[in-house]
């Protein structure tokens, strides 16, 4: 996008442009990130997911607890919260 060039259908994500003009822009993308085969987390303002290969899990609410000291993955209470991000990362 910023490069001029045309939109590639196999590229994934947003375009960070909008970010780029005005960085008090709202963003209700996600940050997806992979960390060797298997390893996948989706980060947004509120809550950091992590799924690993061998199926075990992390869930931080970032905004109560910025350095993720303590993992929520399994509160019942944000079993919601998981399950949406969970659904944004690859399988």
């Amino acid at each position: 996008d910023l490069a001029g060039l045309p939109a590639n259908g196999r590229n994934e994500g947003h375009s960070l442009r909008p970010l780029l003009n005005d960085p008090t822009t709202v963003w209700d993308h996600a940050a997806i990130t992979t960390l060797f085969e298997g390893n996948h987390s989706a980060t947004t303002t509120a809550y950091r997911y992590i799924r690993y290969k061998d199926g075990s899990e992390e869930l931080y609410d970032r905004r109560q607890d910025p350095h993720e000291w303590k993992n929520l993955a399994t509160d019942p209470k944000l079993a919601a919260t998981k399950a949406r991000l969970a659904q944004l990362l690859p399988d």
